[in-house]
């Protein structure tokens, strides 16, 4: 099982989305 792995590239993605979406202030 790579529960593991796939937990940690889901909060890398969401990560990666969260940076993006930041506002440039």
């Amino acid at each position: 099982m790579v529960d593991r792995e796939l937990e940690i590239i889901i909060l890398h993605y969401i990560y990666v989305r969260t940076e993006n979406y930041r506002p440039n202030n």
